[in-house]
């Protein structure tokens, strides 16, 4: 069900006159992630009316206007992929990709409309050596072009010089399915999994390497021929066949969310020199009752609100953090219902739109005290 837009821009669009502000988003649409049809939600619902930032929108049909508008916004996002080609499961850098970030770098300067950029990453996913240290000027480059920058972790508002807004939890977002409520499970061997796409930077092969025999775990996700042979040989060589599953294939909507209520520990193993937050972070939380992660500055975080999720910093601890749940679990399970409530607080729709709302009304930068 759509949630109405707070009462102060109700009041606003009453006063102002005429078509509705611009938001042009980039990328527009993502086949593989909802984030973007969550961040377009959000622009709706503050007041905007989201539009691709295109070369063939801004180029073909005269949308290079409403970046001269001051009442408009651009909400920029990982624009430095554009200087990268996927061989195999590591990017390179490409001459026609640079030429193409340019572009977009070129647009983002010139625009009198409000430039925001989303900062999601440290470096570009996968990249190694030159083009990982490339990866993080094209970054910075981004960052310095806009006129505000927004972080999903509120921990690296500082060292980004940007506004932290929460990320949206998909399972609350506008049109997702009812969270259906979970009973505890009878204890029986802990069901593990590692969901989403399988790539190099989320460090899957150190996981299978200290992953303990007789620990069941299901790795599901689209993976590059390249790298699911290199986890299919540690797992041969470690003699785990009969405890870990991996299905290289894209889960649809509905599959993941199955394996998601099916898992009772969900691991997130993403290098914390990559990404600032995972995505199936915001998947999961309220919905799987532990999350053993990777630690970052947000997955600390994490911990300190929700004691459902344990930090790791070698995947030497993961056989000793899955004893600890074994232990816990025993005496008392966890009551989702309160981790949702929490989750809710935090990332909850009507908690993100009011202040990504607050944000785009008055450019005004929101502490980091609100988390």
């Amino acid at each position: 069900m759509k949630r109405p837009p707070p009462d102060e821009f109700v009041a606003a669009a009453a006063i102002v006159s005429g078509p509705r502000p611009l938001a042009y988003v980039t990328p527009f649409t993502m086949t593989t992630n909802a984030y973007m049809e969550m961040q377009k939600a959000l622009l709706g619902e503050c007041g905007f009316e989201p539009r691709p930032l295109s070369i063939r929108h801004l180029l073909l049909e005269g949308g290079w206007r409403g970046l001269l508008d001051r009442r408009n916004v651009v909400m920029a996002q990982w624009i430095e992929m554009r200087a990268f080609r996927w061989r195999d499961s590591y990017p390179r850098l490409s001459p026609s990709g640079m030429l193409v970030f340019l572009f977009y770098l070129l647009t983002l300067k010139l625009a009198r409309a409000r430039v925001i950029y989303v900062v999601h990453d440290h470096a570009v996913h996968d990249t190694a050596g030159f083009g990982r240290k490339v990866s993080r000027w094209l970054i910075a480059w981004c960052r310095r072009t806009a006129d505000l920058r927004v972080v999903h972790d509120a921990q690296a508002a500082a060292l980004y010089g940007a506004t932290y807004l929460p990320h949206p939890l998909f399972w609350d977002s506008p049109g997702a399915p009812a969270c259906p409520p979970r009973e505890p499970a009878p204890l029986a061997p802990l069901r593990c999994a590692m969901l989403g796409a399988i790539r190099p930077y989320k460090a899957i092969d150190t996981v299978l390497e200290a992953w303990p025999p007789g620990r069941s775990l299901t790795i599901a996700g689209r993976a590059k021929p390249d790298l699911l042979d290199r986890l299919l040989q540690i797992v041969g060589q470690r003699g785990l066949e009969s405890d870990v599953v991996i299905d290289p294939t894209h889960q649809s909507d509905q599959a993941f969310s199955e394996r998601i209520e099916w898992c009772d520990v969900l691991i997130l193993p993403h290098a914390s020199e990559s990404a600032l937050v995972s995505g199936a972070f915001f998947e999961a939380i309220g919905r799987v009752p532990w999350l053993i992660a990777r630690r970052s500055s947000f997955i600390d975080w994490a911990a300190q609100h929700f004691p459902q999720v344990l930090p790791f910093d070698s995947p030497a601890e993961l056989p000793s953090l899955l004893a600890q749940i074994d232990i816990v679990r025993q005496r008392t399970p966890v009551d989702l219902a309160q981790v949702r409530q929490g989750a809710l607080r935090h990332f909850g729709w009507s908690h993100c739109r009011d202040m990504w709302a607050a944000f785009l009304s008055a450019d005004a930068r929101v502490p980091s005290s609100d988390l």
